[in-house]
């Protein structure tokens, strides 16, 4: 029968004897508490873990293309009132005929697309040059002043994008395809613009006492107009909407943020113009 090993005990210190303690730091590291355990860990290596990557996971995730819209309607309010001379008559005449002309370039434009057999005028161009116009109108709104036609430009130019956009089809919704991602940030980005300024110019402000902005009339006429615009992008909206879901039921578990970013922008759609009409 082997006898069991056990280590000595070691010496005690007397009663009256002085103890020297080690001037070296304690190193818990150092200490080796089951040899005969490490030296089987040297021998089993741990397995590496790779982490799974979600499929189909996209490699540059868009943000939102607006904001919501009382934050937009915040940001377009603090920008007013700004110091701006009032111009003559003399001087809104030429800016009326102005705007006239650059909306003329663009029905145009678009007139000589649809005749002929490719595109040459692109949605995207459409959406840039209204928008232009639109920022112009804009600028020229001055609360110290009373409003010379802006705002029945802005429910002109919302009336003719109902006929302009109809002729064309929405690209399919694509994060890889800047092209399709920057038409679709224009897109809600414009809307956007309209929104807040023709929603602005419904509450009114005041002048001298007396309130401007859309009249009763302009507003009953705005009303179909932005109802009938707005439940057209919805529809052109569904071919990008069926094409995610799709994908998604394939099995990119991406798509998902796609269609949900898609859902949040299209319900921003003129919604501050539905509140008030």
């Amino acid at each position: 029968m082997n006898e069991t090993q056990t280590p000595q005990t070691p010496p005690h210190a007397m009663p009256d004897e002085e103890v020297t303690l080690p001037a070296e730091s304690f190193q818990a590291t150092n200490m080796d508490l089951n040899p005969d355990l490490d030296e089987e860990d040297d021998d089993e290596q741990e397995p590496e873990i790779e982490q799974e990557q979600p499929q189909n996971q996209p490699q540059h995730p868009f943000d939102l293309w607006t904001v919501p819209f009382d934050e937009a309607l915040l940001q377009l309010s603090s920008s007013h009132p700004r110091e701006v001379p009032l111009l003559s008559m003399a001087q809104q005449s030429k800016l009326i005929t102005f705007l006239d002309d650059r909306i003329l370039q663009v029905q145009r434009q678009f007139i000589k697309s649809q005749s002929e057999a490719e595109v040459s005028y692109p949605l995207l161009q459409l959406l840039q040059d209204v928008r232009s116009i639109v920022d112009l109108i804009w600028f020229l709104v001055d609360l110290n002043g009373p409003l010379f036609g802006q705002e029945e430009y802005l429910i002109r130019l919302l009336g003719d994008l109902e006929d302009w956009i109809a002729y064309y089809e929405f690209p399919l919704l694509d994060a890889n395809n800047p092209d399709v991602l920057t038409t679709y940030e224009a897109l809600f980005q414009l809307f956007q613009a309209f929104d807040t300024r023709i929603s602005f110019l419904i509450d009114g402000y005041q002048l001298k006492g007396s309130a401007h902005g859309l009249s009763g009339t302009e507003i009953v006429r705005l009303g179909p107009i932005a109802n009938r615009l707005r439940m057209e992008i919805v529809e052109k909206m569904e071919r990008s909407r069926t094409h995610l879901l799709q994908k998604r039921n394939d099995g990119h578990a991406s798509s998902v943020y796609y269609m949900n970013v898609l859902e949040i922008e299209v319900g921003r759609l003129l919604e501050g113009i539905m509140e008030r009409v």
